[in-house]
């Protein structure tokens, strides 16, 4: 069965190639480790999948070979008829949930163990508009989505759905909190007691959760309301700091009750020049480093991340590949994936000394993913 899954992000090898160039200008390959130091000997994974959400085109789903190329499912997209505006996993079920955009639904699907293939766990749970946002209570009982009307552009709010013990949702919410914006980007606190959305509004909007899946918001919320506007939001891996890349690089130290507090040198410099929903930011799964995307430049740019969280700047930019939409990190950070608007696939290893990035042979895979294409890893044993 699936042991565990996270979202992913770039990754790269020892020497860039051509086209590829430093942020200030300088070697690309004297981008420094901080004080996360080294992957060295850490244990590589072999049973890696990937799937990316596509607007136009349903999951498209790939396995990860153990050198990092990405090789396509077959078949090669699920509901291919479909428009999916995210993805989201299960932290310890094989189970995918995806948000339906012109579908107005919500889907958990099922994944095989062995072919990686997606299969409904009952039916599509209907909701009265698009599903724009999808996270998942990193303890596995609830379903965080953010719908709004399309066609009114009014109706806008935060939905919690319940998670039964197969992974399949409840067929109403247990929670419905309205809002005034639209949410772009759900993060949940690892520690499931905190969810964060961001919006056009500006600021990170933090809501505790209840025990039953009721939300509310402390008097001191939005924070960072004049530096941040929308734009993706993830988490590090062993520290309770939450980064946000769009506009300016910022990070968050999240305290339990849902306050968030600028980590020592935040923001600390430009961020992704990225559409408000874009999965535009990824962190290493062993937290090393964080990967970014410029969507009109057609960058990804890799941050080493000091022990404290901070990352460094300057950091590393690579070619990625025209509107560059989305970034994941495979679930050992040896490789990284970039997805563009038009559907291809950029694929880097990651130098474990230096966090150079070098294109995979034969990448980008072209026309491998549909439109706006939201890409995670999931690991398999």
């Amino acid at each position: 069965m699936i042991r565990w899954l996270l979202p992913f992000a770039l990754v790269a090898c020892s020497s860039p190639s051509k086209g590829v160039t430093s942020a200030d200008g300088g070697d690309p390959d004297s981008a420094q480790l901080g004080d996360a130091g080294s992957l060295g000997d850490a244990p590589v994974h072999t049973r890696e999948l990937a799937f990316a959400a596509n607007y136009v085109a349903g999951i498209s789903g790939f396995e990860i070979q153990p050198d990092g190329q990405l090789v396509a499912m077959q078949p090669a997209a699920f509901e291919p008829a479909r428009h999916f505006f995210g993805v989201a996993v299960h932290p310890s079920l094989p189970v995918l949930y995806a948000a339906e955009y012109t579908g107005h639904a919500i889907d958990a699907f099922r994944i095989d163990p062995h072919t990686g293939a997606l299969a409904l766990i009952g039916e599509p749970v209907a909701i009265a508009h698009a599903a724009i946002a999808i996270a998942v209570d990193p303890l596995g009982r609830f379903v965080y989505v953010g719908d709004f009307d399309e066609v009114e552009l009014t109706h806008m709010s935060l939905q919690v759905f319940a998670i039964g013990a197969d992974g399949g949702l409840a067929a109403q919410p247990s929670f419905t909190l309205p809002r005034t914006n639209a949410v772009d980007a759900i993060a949940a606190a690892p520690s499931g007691t905190t969810v964060y959305t961001t919006d056009a509004a500006g600021g990170i909007r933090a809501y505790t959760v209840a025990d039953g899946g009721a939300l509310s918001e402390p008097t001191d919320s939005p924070f960072a309301a004049q530096t941040v506007t929308g734009g993706w939001m993830t988490f590090h891996p062993t520290k309770d700091i939450l980064y946000t890349a769009r506009t300016t690089l910022q990070a968050f130290a999240a305290e339990t009750s849902g306050t968030l507090a600028a980590v020592e040198g935040s923001p600390f410099g430009a961020g992704a020049n990225a559409d408000p929903g874009e999965m535009a930011l990824a962190i290493d799964p062993r937290g090393r480093f964080a990967c970014v995307v410029d969507m009109p430049a057609g960058t990804v740019t890799v941050h080493a991340l000091n022990g404290d969280g901070a990352m460094a700047m300057p950091g590393t930019t690579y070619d990625a590949g025209t509107f560059a939409y989305s970034v994941a990190i495979d679930l050992d950070g040896r490789y990284v994936y970039v997805a563009t608007d038009f559907g291809s696939v950029a694929a880097f290893a990651v130098d474990p000394d230096t966090l150079a990035l070098t294109p995979l042979a034969g990448s980008p895979m072209i026309s491998a993913a549909g439109n706006a294409p939201q890409l995670i890893v999931v690991r398999g044993v």
